[in-house]
């Protein structure tokens, strides 16, 4: 029979990676359940990327979103995922098992950036050019300041993709 441990997780690692053979004892054969809490500004869809080694199912607000329970080794990108968060506090649980050797999980969630909430506030909710040019019409624009965003490498960055007048 696996054992089952739990506590609150945190993890400092840019891919979200917890590293729970440092954790617990025993680390074979045995499953740990953790804990979260997703803080969202606004209700909707995020992209979320998890891993585990070895299984791994995980709950958001009370509902089952994700589940392995093979054996592997870790990887940030195992599985993609829709969570679809609330305004306000979420629960995430995650509860991760290990047979033998290294045992790891990340959970990765795509947050509202508010340096970007141009892209998403007071938007139309259909993409359609009318929309845009009404919007438009409506409002003063920064040509100067457009410029700096969409040539912005290290930020938005639309000339990553795109170009204007052959730039």
């Amino acid at each position: 029979a696996k054992q089952v441990a739990w506590r609150p997780f945190k993890s400092n690692d840019p891919a979200g990676r917890v590293n729970l053979y440092e954790l617990f004892n025993p680390k074979e054969q045995t499953w740990a359940l953790g804990y979260a809490t997703v803080e969202a500004d606004a209700d909707g869809p995020r992209q979320a990327y998890v891993g585990s080694d070895d299984q791994m199912i995980l709950w958001l607000n009370g509902q089952q979103v994700y589940e392995f329970t093979g054996n592997r080794g870790w990887g940030a990108d195992q599985g993609s995922i829709t969570l679809n968060l609330k305004k306000g506090t979420n629960r995430l649980w995650v509860l991760s098992g290990n047979d033998t050797g290294p045992w790891d999980f990340s959970v990765q969630i795509s947050q509202r950036n508010p340096k970007f909430a141009f892209l998403y506030a007071n938007t139309p909710s259909k993409l359609e050019p009318a929309a845009y040019a009404e919007f438009a019409a409506k409002h003063a624009g920064d040509a100067s300041r457009g410029q700096k965003l969409f040539a912005d490498a290290k930020g938005i960055g639309c000339i990553k993709c795109h170009a204007v007048n052959g730039a």
